[in-house]
C-alpha cells in the first residue's frame, strides 16, 4: 500500500471525487480543506496498490491516537476487499489507538458499515457523540464512535472527543 499526498495542486481533482462520496454535511468545503492541507497533524492521501489509485484516506494524527476522518474506495473498486486491506495495513503501520465516527445503527446501511468495521477489530462505544457541523451552521449529526481493539472508558473518550472538536471541527 502506498499513500500519495493530496496537495493544493491536485485538490480540485480530489474534491470532485470526495463530493460524490460524502454529502455536504459530512465534508468540509474545498476552501476549508485547502486551509488544513498543511496542518502538521492532518494527512489527506490517495491510496494506491501496485501503482493504481483505489481510494483515499484522510486522517489526523494526535500522537496518542489517530482519528480517521474519511475513508472511501473508488466506486469501480468497491467490493474488491480494498477497504479492509487499507484499514488493516494502516492500523498495523501506525500502531496507535484509532477512532472513527459512524452513523448510529438505525438502518441496513449503517448496520452493515458497523459490521464491516467490527470485522477489522473495531468496537462500538456506548458514548453520546455529535459530529459538529463542518460549516459552522446548524445542528451536528448524531453519530457513534468506534475504536480499534477495545472500548474506551468515558474519561478517555471525552479527552479524545475534546481533541477532535478542537482540531478537526475547530470548536
Amino acid at each position: 500500500m502506498e499513500l500519495q499526498k493530496i496537495t493544493k495542486q491536485n485538490l480540485d481533482e480530489f474534491y470532485e471525487i470526495h463530493k460524490k462520496d460524502f454529502c455536504y454535511g459530512e465534508r468540509r468545503s474545498k476552501g476549508k480543506l485547502k486551509e488544513i492541507l498543511n496542518e502538521q497533524s492532518f494527512s489527506s492521501n490517495y491510496v494506491c496498490f501496485d501503482g493504481n489509485r483505489v481510494g483515499y484516506l484522510n486522517y489526523w494524527d494526535f500522537g496518542e491516537f489517530v482519528f480517521v476522518e474519511h475513508i472511501a474506495i473508488f466506486e469501480s473498486m468497491r467490493g474488491t476487499g480494498y477497504g479492509s486491506k487499507i484499514l488493516s495495513e494502516f492500523i498495523n503501520k501506525i500502531k496507535k489507538n484509532v477512532i472513527l465516527e459512524v452513523e448510529p445503527p438505525e438502518d441496513e446501511v449503517s448496520i452493515k458499515r458497523i459490521h464491516f468495521y467490527e470485522k477489522l477489530g473495531f468496537v462500538l462505544n456506548d458514548y453520546n457523540y455529535t459530529q459538529p457541523s463542518y460549516h459552522g451552521t446548524g445542528k451536528g449529526l448524531p453519530m457513534k464512535l468506534m475504536t480499534h481493539g477495545k472500548v474506551y472508558d468515558s474519561k478517555t473518550l471525552k479527552k479524545y472527543v475534546n481533541t477532535i472538536y478542537k482540531n478537526v471541527y475547530k470548536i
